[in-house]
């Protein structure tokens, strides 16, 4: 991916010019997010951010917000239903701590 005038290097590049102004935390996600893992990753990133502080209610709009920029998107009630479900467990043991 980082070897110059490769078909990965052009996909990387083209990715991160397409996402516009992302943090590097996103970027890395944006990357490595593919078509089989991205509830998965979703989640992963849901908990970097709870890990930093985020609470649930903005949370959700962090994950939509970023969802829509991944090529082809999880649909919105699946992130709803399944990710912000599990992630709603790991905030409250961490409230509960």
């Amino acid at each position: 991916m980082f070897i110059p005038q490769t078909k990965k290097s052009e996909e990387y590049n083209r990715s991160v010019i397409d996402a516009g102004a992302v943090s590097n935390l996103e970027r890395w996600f944006l990357a490595n997010t593919e078509m089989g893992n991205r509830s998965n990753m979703l989640y992963r990133l849901g908990c970097v951010y709870i890990d930093t502080g985020a609470e649930m209610s903005e949370l959700e709009g962090l994950l939509l917000a970023f969802n829509e920029k991944l090529e082809v998107p999880l649909p919105e009630n699946e992130i709803k239903n399944q990710v912000n479900a599990a992630l709603k467990t790991k905030v409250q043991r961490r409230n509960s701590e």
